[in-house]
């Protein structure tokens, strides 16, 4: 069970990273906003080995048993934390930028927020046989990305 919660909670701070990222020009902040599901899992577990290998009562056997699982499990959610590719402003600012330019000059948007957009406007209000959308100038103070 506190498996499936360091997991719950990991999964929710990587989401709630994509939507308010770190700079990457302040590295400590950038690597402790990222990685502190993973951070958080490994305290919760840590307390949960220590009891299962510090208990006398407990069969060695069974201690071994407890403790590989316990262990393998707090590895498994440590692991599903860990953000491999994390997001950061200025990656979110160069996406947007791009994004602008592309639909300011009327091309198809490349980028992956764009990308998204653009597919879901293919899918959805193109007529039948049509492949692209140019998307007119855009108006005074430019348009926002999607």
């Amino acid at each position: 069970m506190n498996q499936g919660f360091a997991i719950a909670g990991s999964l929710m701070w990587k989401a709630a990273n994509r939507h308010d990222p770190a700079t990457r020009a302040d590295g400590a902040r950038f690597f402790f906003q990222n990685q502190l599901g993973a951070i958080i899992t490994v305290i919760a577990f840590l307390p949960l080995l220590v009891l299962i290998f510090m208990d006398k009562d407990m069969d060695p056997k069974n201690k071994k048993i407890a403790g590989g699982i316990g262990a393998v499990l707090a590895i498994v959610a440590t692991l599903i934390g860990v953000s491999w590719n994390p997001p950061s402003v200025e990656q979110y600012t160069r996406d947007m930028n791009a994004c602008a330019a592309q639909i300011n000059a009327g091309q198809p948007t490349t980028t992956l927020i764009g990308a998204r957009a653009a597919a879901t406007l293919t899918r959805n209000l193109l007529p039948s046989g049509r492949t692209s959308y140019a998307r007119p100038a855009a108006p005074l103070g430019g348009e926002a990305c999607v």
